[in-house]
């Protein structure tokens, strides 16, 4: 019996070693590690599967808002905080945020996986309101509106 990887990219596979995407018919194969490495890389490539070095990190965020008399608070969640709060700032998003103007960051937590960050959020938004005064209290003390050090947040994350 031979070790084996299915790499599954959409509708290919890819070899690594290769550098070469195989063709769809033979995506439902197990592609044998040595046929792809060699034997002496086998610990090697299972490393870098284990680790997952080979994607690049994504960054999630779960972000609280509010109006500007902060009497309302709006959870969510996005891959890029400076486009999504610009985008409630203009009115841009239907709904809640926009019928109670909610449009200055007063939170907000990093994620590198959209499930966890999808977790918390529901996990907030289950909340009560004094819970979730106590969660910004912690994180911001003063309520500050952080809308002005977006672009700092995300070059933290982005180098």
């Amino acid at each position: 019996m031979t070790t084996g990887f299915n790499l599954r990219m959409g509708r290919k596979v890819w070899a690594l070693r290769a550098q070469t995407f195989l063709p769809p018919d033979r995506i439902e194969r197990v592609i044998p590690i040595r046929q792809l490495v060699g034997e002496e890389s086998i610990f090697e490539l299972k490393h870098i599967f284990e680790k997952k070095n080979f994607m690049k990190p994504h960054n999630y965020f779960v972000y609280i808002i509010t109006n500007y008399n902060k009497s309302v608070l709006y959870t969510g969640v996005t891959n890029s905080l400076s486009r999504r709060i610009n985008e409630h700032s203009m009115g841009l998003v239907e709904g809640f945020s926009k019928r109670y103007n909610c449009k200055y960051l007063i939170y907000y937590q990093h994620f590198p996986d959209i499930n966890l960050a999808i977790s918390r959020e529901k996990q907030i938004k289950t909340w009560i309101r004094k819970k979730k005064e106590e969660l910004i209290s912690a994180f911001n003390p003063g309520w500050k509106f952080l809308n002005d050090s977006i672009p700092s947040i995300e070059k933290v994350y982005n180098d």
